[in-house]
């Protein structure tokens, strides 16, 4: 499921805030479910935030970028035949 960035960003920053107000008890249930989105997809993005802001080990967001393009590597709806390719458009998501 493609959810908008503007979504996206709006509830990390939603949740980071809730858990600096000392209210990260049950939160992301919360604002993923207020927000209509998967709570595991909100908990990655955080994670990843976390770690682009240097709160936490992994590989930031611009250096796997930097990898993929060192290596040559596409995203799979570039490899995928057009008539497999998932019909996404920025802005919206789908619907199970």
């Amino acid at each position: 499921m493609k959810y908008a960035s503007e979504l996206r960003e709006r509830a990390v920053r939603r949740l980071l805030k809730l858990r600096a107000a000392g209210e990260g008890q049950g939160a992301p249930a919360r604002v993923a479910d207020r927000l209509g989105m998967h709570r595991e997809a909100l908990r990655t993005w955080v994670r990843q935030a976390e770690v682009d802001g240097g709160k936490r080990p992994g590989t930031t967001t611009s250096d796997a970028a930097r990898i993929a393009e060192q290596f040559g590597v596409e995203p799979i709806c570039a490899v995928l035949p057009p008539d497999r390719r998932p019909e996404v458009q920025e802005g919206t998501r789908r619907i199970p």
